[in-house]
């Protein structure tokens, strides 16, 4: 794809005007999950997308960019500069896409208690109870195209966090860089795609077992 770009005119400094820049657009969704969310029934995750506008012939500083396709805007953006021979924008909401991700099974484990004594001496705590289980999880993440235009190497990761840990997945990621797992998605207009995930989620409570008060029982002399 190629498009023309000029500096927006917020001042009466015009920067420069680059015509038929060939560009590519990358886009990107990041998938995490906290305990709660790993269990919801149905979540909604947002697509970023960046522009990249390669053989930039000068040195362009930061600024804002005006996209214009046939003479006509098309995308208001910044740039925080050229690298080299590229210049990239900032990330932006992707509206030509939805990521629909639904909960497909839960398998329940077994629940671990402990009781321990509190770390920190208190008149009125006895124990410490922990109750710890670790549940396995698996999600259907569906990716649809909804522009016109086919959608090329949509990358799709997924970060573990502490208490939710990647387990499988169909199919299975093309690269993984711990804690990160990615996937590539390309679709024709109004296609879609799914990939289902499972991840072992450890569930912990804490709980304060009070001491038992004590009753004294006294009596009176005769």
């Amino acid at each position: 794809m190629k498009a023309s770009l000029q500096p927006r005119k917020k001042i009466r400094l015009e920067w420069f005007t680059l015509k038929n820049i060939p560009y590519e657009i990358e886009r990107e969704v990041e998938i995490k999950y906290s305990v709660s969310r790993a269990q919801s029934d149905k979540l909604e995750h947002v697509g970023k997308q960046q522009y990249v506008f390669k053989n930039v012939s000068k040195e362009i500083p930061q600024t804002d960019l005006i996209l214009l396709e046939y003479g006509l805007p098309t995308l208001f953006t910044k740039t925080p500069g050229s690298i080299g021979e590229k210049i990239t924008s900032e990330k932006l909401t992707d509206t030509s896409i939805t990521i629909t991700d639904q909960l497909v099974k839960v398998d329940r484990g077994k629940e671990e208690i402990k009781r321990e004594p509190p770390e920190f001496p208190d008149p009125k705590i006895k124990e410490i109870e922990t109750r710890t289980r670790k549940d396995v999880i698996r999600r259907k993440i569906t990716i649809k195209n909804e522009s016109n235009r086919r959608m090329e190497n949509c990358k799709i990761i997924f970060i573990e966090v502490k208490q939710v840990r990647y387990t499988s997945s169909k199919p299975e990621p093309i690269k993984v860089d711990l804690p990160e797992y990615h996937w590539s998605v390309s679709l024709d207009p109004d296609e879609s795609t799914s990939i289902e995930i499972t991840v072992t989620v450890e569930i912990v409570k804490t709980f304060k077992i009070e001491k038992e008060k004590e009753i004294k029982i006294t009596s009176k002399s005769q």
